[in-house]
């Protein structure tokens, strides 16, 4: 059995570990000093200043790591590093954290700084993450509480985030549930599922075909290239969308500022739209100056409704063999631009909300 303890002098304390044959077990402490507990034999196991390496361990590993975050004058934060974890990692308020190839699962609480993750074989869950979180190549990643900085998920099956203080990017995930990004949200290469509740900024999904994707509130501007849109969502900026419509499809659009829709090829879609402004499509104009415009291609199966406060763009090669309207409502572009502006307010205010509170 191998016993041993470091003393600390700095405020910054780091623990690399290289090889790990068995559990990683980290537990915060007010002492000083780094503990190091171990049934197995070490291969290396040194101190150099306020780094303590670990290679080569043959059994289970457990640490204590100074952790006086609650101290605002003299507060201590221990940085972990760990690559090749035979099994899996649990770590309680660490200051930055950082492990590659862990073959079993990793819990991350009281996370003070940043946590970075990759190719974990069995999936991470969090609590509480003070700075950025980059998680990439797992099944499964869980982050409950909040991350109080910018978000990165690279290839994950699954991802479950409650709430992104900051931006967050999104690249070759399964499916992915996030309620809130307090910035903007970027996604591309969603395959089954994105749901998020509220983005504070901007939102752009991309190359997303086969994926129902339902974003609720966007604060500012909403991309989506390629990508079925679902739901209700509320766009307090402006809205460019080119997406299938595939017959199942009932999409529900209020927008602040102008929509851009760019439609399919063979379009079997109807467009019901009260607009602010205009209403045009690639060679007529179907209304001016605030009203309403029904549209029918095809036989119109797929259902879009939309609210712009600005002007509606229809472009694409399909044309409808239907259209009614109305430019009745003198006002209504005014009421539509006064609206557009209240949801923009709501994402701004959501994301000085988050921050603050994370900040706490």
């Amino acid at each position: 059995m191998t016993q041993q303890t470091f003393p600390i002098s700095g405020r910054h304390p780091r623990v690399v570990i290289n090889g790990l044959e068995g559990q990683l077990n980290v537990q915060p402490w007010e002492k000083q000093e780094i503990s190091v507990s171990t049934d197995g034999p070490v291969e290396v196991l040194r101190q150099d200043g306020d780094t303590v390496t670990i290679t080569g361990c043959k059994s289970d590993l457990e640490l204590w790591i100074p952790s006086s975050i609650n101290r605002v004058f003299s507060s201590i934060t221990t940085d972990i590093i760990g690559t090749a974890l035979s099994r899996g990692a649990s770590i309680e308020r660490a200051g930055n954290v950082e492990l590659k190839e862990v073959g079993g699962s990793v819990t991350l609480k009281d996370t003070c700084g940043n946590a970075e993750l990759t190719a974990i074989n069995e999936g991470a869950e969090l609590s509480n993450v003070g700075g950025n979180l980059r998680a990439a190549h797992m099944p499964r990643l869980q982050a409950r509480g909040g991350v109080g900085g910018n978000g990165t998920l690279l290839d994950i099956g699954q991802a479950e985030i409650d709430m992104i203080g900051g931006n967050l990017w999104v690249t070759s995930v399964g499916s992915a549930t996030i309620s809130t990004v307090g910035g903007d949200l970027d996604v591309e290469q969603v395959e089954s599922a994105l749901n998020c509740r509220t983005v504070g900024g901007n939102c752009e999904v991309r190359n997303s075909a086969s994926a129902q994707v339902n974003v609720h509130n966007v604060g500012g501007n909403m991309f989506a290239d390629g990508t079925l849109l679902a739901g209700l969502c509320n766009v307090g900026g402006n809205m460019k969308v080119q997406a299938s419509f595939t017959a199942e499809s009932r999409g529900r659009f209020h927008v602040g500022g102008n929509a851009s829709i760019v439609l399919p090829e063979n379009a079997n879609l109807t467009v019901h739209a009260i607009v602010g402004g205009s209403a045009s499509g690639p060679e007529a104009i179907y209304s001016h100056g605030g009203g309403f415009v029904d549209l029918v291609y095809g036989d119109g199966v797929a259902r879009l409704d939309l609210t712009v406060g600005g002007n509606l763009r229809l472009s694409g090669t399909s044309t409808p063999r239907s259209v009614s309207g109305s430019d009745a409502w003198r006002n209504f572009g005014s009421d539509m631009a006064n609206f557009g502006m209240e949801i923009g307010k709501m994402g701004r205010k959501i994301s000085r909300e988050i921050l603050k509170s994370l900040g706490e």
